[in-house]
C-alpha cells in the first residue's frame, strides 16, 4: 500500500529536483527510498555552495564600494589642500 505513494513522491522529487529519469529508474522501494535521499542531499549541496558564492562575490561588492569611498574622501582632501 505504500508503494505508490513511494512511486509518486519519487516523481515529483525527481522532477522538480531537476534530475530526471533517466534510462535507469529506480523500480523497487528501497532504490527509491535511496534515489530521495541523495537527490534531496544534492539539492542541499547544490544550496549551500549557490549561497556560499553569493556571499562571497556580496562581501567583495561590498569591499569594492568602501576602496572607492576612501579614494574619493583622500581626492577630496587633496582637491582642498591644493595638491593636484
Amino acid at each position: 500500500i505504500v508503494s505508490p505513494y513511494l512511486a509518486c513522491l519519487y516523481f515529483l522529487l525527481a522532477t522538480l529536483s531537476t534530475v530526471g529519469y533517466g534510462d535507469i529508474g529506480a523500480e523497487t522501494d528501497v532504490e527509491r527510498v535511496m534515489a530521495m535521499c541523495f537527490m534531496m542531499l544534492g539539492a542541499s549541496v547544490f544550496a549551500l555552495v549557490v549561497s556560499n558564492i553569493s556571499a562571497l562575490v556580496a562581501s567583495m561588492i561590498g569591499n569594492e564600494a568602501e576602496i572607492v569611498d576612501e579614494m574619493d574622501a583622500i581626492l577630496n582632501y587633496m582637491r582642498d589642500n591644493g595638491a593636484q
